[in-house]
């Protein structure tokens, strides 16, 4: 299926941004520029608002193609985060990701991701502080689908500032992909032993499969 001239024209530009740089970022105004040609924002997500929203159905998508493209490099809970500081009604990352599918298959399920992302955000933050980077930031690139699946990706439709890095925003505000390439990497940027090939080789599979999978998985109503 041929991508719309706008979305393609983005990718192309994204693509040969994270192959410039140096450390192989993909910034957030780039992603932020492809969300838009997804399609509008949904404000507020509802049951009845979702249903036929096209643009907020493929950013759920691409967020779910993110996050279960690194969750091989995700490790068990250890028992204290599952038991000692919280409860059973904090999935793992596995069935935080088919939620979303679920949200996706029925925007009715959206009121048990937002219940399940209230549980589960602190607790992988927790994880990513305190154990392997890579293990939290896929279980964060998890839970960051149901945020998507809740609230939509956060974006300004309007002409698109490419310089935006996911550091001049609130961590709150960081979405699946992001996670996921910290994932892939093994650290973020600010992590010296992080692995810029790897963080390349992430961010070109999102740009020329997982963009244009989640373009074909929700055709316009």
């Amino acid at each position: 299926m041929a991508l719309p001239a706008d979305l393609q024209r983005q990718l192309d530009l994204a693509l040969d941004a994270v192959r410039r740089d140096p450390a192989h970022a993909l910034t957030l105004g780039h992603r932020q520029a492809i969300w838009s040609s997804l399609g509008p924002r949904l404000d507020p997500v509802t049951p009845d608002t979702a249903a036929n929203a096209t643009g907020y159905r493929r950013r759920l998508k691409l967020a779910i193609l993110a996050a279960r493209h690194v969750l091989p490099l995700w490790q068990p809970w250890p028992p204290r985060y599952a038991i000692e500081q919280y409860d059973q009604t904090m999935a793992d990352p596995r069935e935080l990701v088919q939620l979303a599918e679920n949200v996706l298959a029925d925007p009715a399920e959206i009121g048990g991701a937002r219940y399940r992302f209230s549980r589960s955000w602190s607790a992988a933050t927790d994880l990513f502080d305190a154990e392997d980077p890579q293990t939290g930031s896929a279980a964060l690139s998890a839970v960051k689908t149901l945020k998507t699946a809740i609230e939509d990706e956060e974006f300004d439709p309007a002409t698109p500032d490419y310089a935006l890095t996911d550091f001049d925003r609130d961590p709150w505000s960081q979405d699946a992909s992001y996670f996921a390439a910290v994932a892939s990497a093994n650290g973020s940027l600010l992590d010296t032993q992080s692995d810029p090939a790897r963080r390349l080789e992430f961010w070109e599979w999102w740009l020329t499969q997982a963009v244009p999978a989640a373009w074909a998985a929700v055709p316009e109503r």
